[in-house]
């Protein structure tokens, strides 16, 4: 009877050996940061591409918001950022829409302003960013003067080694500004983007599918301190240039017209579209992924992404620890709803039915 007491008991410490090494991994932890309020409740990240916070805990960084003094509500939310990255356990994903976006990159400056010992690790940090004004074609890294009345300092997110995803609408004005700001036309139809495109990614019916995206319009840049950006550019069908005349009614084939040439012309103010990248454009992209705490996204190829006639996102659906010391610590709430289901880390918006435009900033 003693043999098989033993027995039993070494069965039970190997079975309970192997539970424990089987443990589930840490549960990545996404704060998210929402835009910024205006006519309505401004949408979170975790509302605008819900697969990219699939099984994720989901806690949200609550601040102003405010579409006047921008920078003293940024400030609010980056040091809710900063606080919430270096109190985490585990993996992080910190995510920001709009104005949130922008307070994603002042945190990013003041992780970075931290000895390297006292930073995040690259394995347990990662970024994504929708609408972004912050971004490698935001209005913020084209603007050399503080905004007016918005009361908004231009700043551009600073290299860091920890991977970030980037997620923009075509002709989003906040996000998607032309290079050649000369293009007088270009420019005017990036500022009805701001409506017709960054308003709008809210109305995409259940939320912007990244899987959808064409691989021409994936790009991806490694920088030298090891981090990996990777940038989803979601087509837009129709010009927001022209987006008025189809509003009040005027027949398509007349607003049809009109856009081919304009759309010609809008386009010559994006660099990215200059026929001398059209072969770096169309290479394939391998099927490989990467980790970004603890998430995996297609490894897309590094190049600018394409300019022909993408598949559609329309333009009029498109909807919507020593550092210096930090601003008043944000209140951190968690949320309430689950993130939706899906899968992981690629976007793009489909094709919603048109209704009233709503005010949109940043």
């Amino acid at each position: 009877m003693a043999i098989v007491c033993r027995v039993v008991a070494l069965v039970a410490s190997a079975v309970g050996s192997v539970v424990i090494a089987a443990g589930p991994a840490s549960a990545v932890t996404a704060f998210t940061v929402k835009g910024t309020e205006v006519d309505h409740p401004a949408p979170y990240p975790e509302q605008l591409v819900p697969k990219l916070f699939a099984g994720d805990t989901v806690t949200r960084i609550d601040y102003p918001a405010k579409i006047l003094g921008m920078d003293a509500s940024i400030a609010v939310a980056t040091a809710g950022i900063v606080n919430a990255v270096e109190n985490a356990v585990g993996p992080v994903v910190v995510a920001g829409f709009s104005q949130g976006a922008v307070a994603v990159a002042h945190a990013k400056k003041e992780l970075m302003a931290l000895p390297a010992a006292q930073r995040p690790s690259p394995s347990n940090l990662s970024f994504v960013t929708i609408g972004d004004p912050s971004g490698p074609g935001g209005i913020l890294g084209v603007l050399s003067f503080r905004v007016p009345i918005l009361d908004l300092t231009p700043i551009t997110a600073p290299p860091t080694p920890w991977d970030s995803v980037i997620v923009d609408g075509e002709y989003d004005g906040w996000a998607d500004f032309p290079n050649r700001v000369l293009n007088l036309v270009s420019v005017a139809n990036a500022l009805l983007g701001i409506n017709y495109v960054h308003g709008r990614y809210e109305t995409v019916p259940g939320g912007l599918d990244l899987s959808t995206v064409p691989a021409a319009d994936i790009t991806t840049t490694i920088n030298s301190l090891g981090g990996r950006t990777t940038e989803y550019l979601i087509p837009t069908k129709h010009l927001p240039l022209l987006q008025p005349l189809r509003d009040i009614g005027i027949a398509e084939p007349i607003v049809a017209a009109l856009e081919k040439p304009l759309k010609t012309i809008v386009d010559a103010g994006y660099t990215r579209n200059d026929a001398t990248s059209a072969a770096t454009k169309a290479a394939p992209r391998p099927a490989v992924a990467v980790a970004a705490a603890g998430r995996s996204v297609p490894a897309p190829v590094v190049a600018q992404p394409a300019a022909a006639e993408p598949p559609p996102v329309t333009g009029e659906p498109h909807r919507h620890s020593r550092r210096p010391a930090p601003a008043p610590a944000a209140a951190v709430t968690a949320k309430d709803d689950t993130p939706a289901p899906a899968s992981a880390r690629s976007a793009k918006a489909g094709s919603p039915q048109p209704h009233r435009a709503r005010r949109s900033a940043a």
